[in-house]
């Protein structure tokens, strides 16, 4: 590891950057995880074979924290993050989507808590942002300690697969992400995690997590393949409050309805076929939720947020989103 990439004054901490053909959203979350204070910081990219210049990119940065791994062939963001972790040289490692943002004192924080209640990870809370990078919704996560109970009825950890810090050696110990997961993959390893350590939580707005269409998080399809698979790893799930809750992740009501239209085409028909209809009503009643959530978002939390979003924003989004 090179030694500009850990300060010896500070804990030493490997963000990992899985990638694939976002070449201006990666460029920005690397803005922010090289923003990290108080950490001696190393980033290992993992590009899963990019098409779009994300490679010359990076490149072209010259940082030299920044090392760029290349899967010549593309084989998934777990393996990726697996990638990632084979090349980590530090006791520590936290894992970010490349959509997403940090906050500059994100990883320091979660390492300081982990450290004092004696946890092997560690969970912030996260600010929901639409593609703007405006503030839409704040999720502050669960109390430190085990939650294990409610990480088998979701994925209760803030962020995705951008709000986790964990040692190194328990990552690798569970055998890193399981490839043959892809959207639920952050939520099974999660699960393993829970097994292992109770969870240290610092309930601030530290990551920006993109609410957008295009997030693999509302792939529908994705999710419900990856959920058979995850409820026969772990029986304890409630797999079918989780089927459920899906249809009500998509970021508005058309997408919603279209990704239903999608899916009742799939061999998932008549599963998501009744549960659509089921939901119809919640669907409206979630639609009012999410608007007023965001005039709910405590004041505290969204001027911490503001304070460090508003610099990666468009010029034109600098102000706060319409209700």
């Amino acid at each position: 590891m090179p030694a500009a990439a850990v300060g010896s004054q500070h804990p030493a901490v490997t963000a990992i950057i899985p990638t694939c053909n976002r070449r201006e959203l990666l460029l920005t979350t690397l803005r922010s995880v090289l923003a990290q204070r108080d950490v001696g910081l190393s980033v290992v990219i993992v590009d899963d074979a990019s098409t779009d210049g994300s490679v010359s990119a990076v490149k072209s940065l010259r940082d030299p924290r920044v090392r760029l791994v290349s899967h010549v062939e593309r084989r998934g963001v777990s393996q990726a993050r697996n990638t990632g972790l084979e090349h980590a040289q530090t006791p520590w490692v936290a894992f970010v989507d490349d959509d997403d943002l940090w906050a500059p004192d994100k990883v320091a924080s979660q390492v300081t808590a982990a450290v004092a209640t004696g946890s092997l990870w560690a969970c912030v809370g996260a600010i929901h942002v639409d593609k703007r990078l405006r503030i839409i919704g704040w999720n502050p996560g669960l109390p430190s300690g085990d939650i294990s109970a409610p990480m088998n009825r979701g994925n209760a950890v803030p962020g995705g697969g951008s709000g986790v810090l964990v040692t190194t050696e328990l990552a690798r110990s569970l055998g890193g992400f399981d490839v043959s997961l892809s959207t639920l993959a952050d939520w099974d390893f999660y699960l393993r995690l829970c097994q292992r350590s109770p969870v240290a939580s610092v309930n601030r707005p530290l990551v920006g997590y993109r609410v957008h269409a295009a997030s693999m998080s509302f792939n529908h399809r994705l999710a419900l393949d990856d959920l058979d698979r995850l409820a026969n790893k772990c029986p304890a799930v409630d797999s079918d409050r989780f089927a459920k809750l899906l249809l009500l992740r998509s970021p508005n009501l058309i997408d919603r309805l279209r990704s239903l239209a999608q899916l009742v085409q799939s061999e998932h028909d008549l599963r998501v076929l009744t549960h659509g209809i089921a939901l119809l009503p919640l669907w409206l009643q979630n639609e009012l939720r999410v608007r007023r959530s965001r005039h709910s978002i405590p004041p505290e939390v969204s001027a911490a947020a503001e304070a460090w979003l508003t610099k990666y924003r468009p010029v034109s989004a600098r102000r706060p989103a319409a209700s």
